[in-house]
């Protein structure tokens, strides 16, 4: 996972997209810029998301859902699996780490196929990569491959 990039100038922003519950068109023009704002990955596993994948708008504080207080910085295109894995889980890892911290690339990094917290005290860092596994060998795995064959670092 790398830090995640949130746009002032998201055209989400620019055209006040809110999204509203069951309304797949809506809903779906949101996916569709932040599919192209992160550049095609999901932005919990880096895996790429292509027209087959069954992928999720992600509310990152699901607490947040559906209130007013939801909006673009809540939301990253995620695949189905890794949001699902999530979801009921939120209550048991805070405080936890936002995706888009400015520091979170010092937080958390990636050393020998694992990630890993940069400092044993950060529980931040450590509750995201728990409640996100994270710390699953099999993803960061393919991550590694994912990263070598697309380019990405």
């Amino acid at each position: 996972m790398r830090k995640a990039v949130k746009y002032l100038e998201s055209e989400i922003v620019l055209k006040g997209l809110i999204y509203k519950k069951d309304n797949s068109i809506n809903n779906r023009e949101i996916a569709d810029i932040l599919l192209k704002e992160q550049k095609g990955f999901c932005a919990y596993t880096d895996e790429p998301i292509s027209r087959t994948s069954s992928s999720d708008i992600e509310h990152f504080n699901p607490t947040l859902k559906n209130s007013t207080a939801d909006n673009y910085n809540n939301w990253f295109l995620v695949k189905h699996k890794w949001n699902q894995q999530k979801s009921y889980k939120w209550k048991n890892y805070q405080p936890v780490l936002y995706p888009a911290a400015e520091d979170f690339e010092k937080r958390v990094i990636y050393l020998d196929g694992d990630y890993i917290s940069n400092d044993n005290d950060d529980i931040e860092a450590q509750n995201l990569i728990e409640l996100l596994k994270l710390d699953d060998a099999g993803l960061a795995m393919k991550e590694n491959v994912i990263s070598k064959e697309s380019g990405r670092k």
